[in-house]
């Protein structure tokens, strides 16, 4: 394990650094509330150490992020473009070494929306959400057509697009305040939930090259597990003595959480 340290500088004991992607060149992406308290997105690479993005900051844990880098070195997630009493807007963008300055990608439907990159591919295709008032729907962005939105099922209350490879695979989670569904979008493939175990709870947390699916689903009984889609229409199979898969490689190797006995 290796420490990567603080954007900024200072002392490690009063901040906090989170870590949520890396790709196939060990360059890391994240967030982090600097010891000025400031939080930031970043950038680091093994050779020239951090680089921050986002340069209007908040006390809100949304505010400042990178969720996701690709194999171009190009990251998404989002940065607060105006803040107010009580308000606080953020856009998707799109940045990479070289760019300066990140390209805001916007939001739907309106000019107070907000929007999020969670994914990006190695086609420069961004998947995320976009909407207001707590009411997000699932969004792909890509250079030709910009943002459009994916849809969501009836009753949900919220929804995002949470992964997509790079034949166009995308899938996400819709939550009707009752359940938490897993959805599935493909070329060709129109908006389609994934199976459960029985439960209400069904939701895939992401997805390799090979369209291979990996999350959580819970039984008729509540319990979770962690479970694997071989593809849209399967069921989900257990992974035995695990709660939760959260991630999922081009050889089908799963890593995840469970919890052992004492």
């Amino acid at each position: 394990m290796v420490d990567i340290c603080v954007p900024g500088g200072g002392d490690s004991k009063t901040a906090e650094v989170t870590c949520t992607g890396i790709n196939s060149s060990g360059n890391v992406v994240g967030y982090a509330r600097q010891v000025d308290r400031k939080q930031v997105a970043f950038f680091w690479s093994p050779t020239e150490g951090f680089t921050t993005l986002g340069t209007i900051s908040s006390g809100s844990d949304n505010g400042n992020t990178a969720y996701a880098i690709n194999d171009l070195n190009q990251v998404t997630g989002n940065l607060i473009v105006s803040k107010g009493p009580g308000v606080i807007l953020y856009h998707a963008y799109l940045w990479s070494p070289g760019m300066g300055e990140p390209r805001d990608l916007g939001a739907l439907d309106g000019p107070t929306d907000s929007s999020s990159g969670i994914a990006i591919n190695n086609l420069t295709q961004v998947v995320g959400t976009s909407g207001s008032n707590g009411i997000g729907e699932p969004m792909k962005w890509q250079k030709r057509s910009g943002m459009k939105l994916l849809g969501m099922v009836p009753g949900a209350l919220y929804a995002e697009a949470e992964g997509v490879n790079d034949t166009g695979q995308i899938m996400g989670l819709d939550q009707t305040g009752e359940s938490d569904r897993g959805f599935y979008i493909a070329p060709g493939v129109g908006l389609r939930l994934l199976n459960g175990l029985g439960g209400k709870s069904a939701v895939a947390e992401a997805i390799n090259q090979n369209g291979l699916m990996v999350g959580y689903a819970d039984d008729a009984n509540r319990d979770d597990h962690a479970v694997r889609w071989m593809s849209y229409t399967s069921v989900p199979e257990i992974i035995p003595g695990a709660d939760n898969a959260l991630g999922v490689n081009n050889l089908g190797q799963v890593v995840g959480a469970a919890y052992f006995p004492k």
